[in-house]
């Protein structure tokens, strides 16, 4: 969740779902949405006006899992010949 606060009218805006954002009336129209990879994107008449209040992280990368199914296991083949 990451939160901000807009200094104009001391408003706290808070944003927690992607594609869902929240902004204040006040004439720096601050506005908070999340992108899709989880970052938030901040706009702002003056953006020195707005203040990060919480939520400084980047998030952790989700790691791919390979299924056992998926990968077929490796196996040597031997042949077997007739002595003579």
């Amino acid at each position: 969740m990451y939160t901000i606060r807009c200094k104009c009218c001391n408003a706290t805006l808070q944003v927690a779902t992607p594609n869902r954002g929240q902004s204040c009336k006040c004439p720096n129209e601050t506005y908070i949405r999340l992108d899709n990879n989880g970052l938030p994107v901040i706009i702002g008449q003056d953006i020195s006006q707005v203040e990060m209040v919480s939520g400084f992280m980047k998030p952790k990368p989700k790691p791919k899992v390979i299924d056992q199914v998926d990968v077929p296991k490796r196996r040597i083949r031997r042949l077997d010949y007739e002595v003579r």
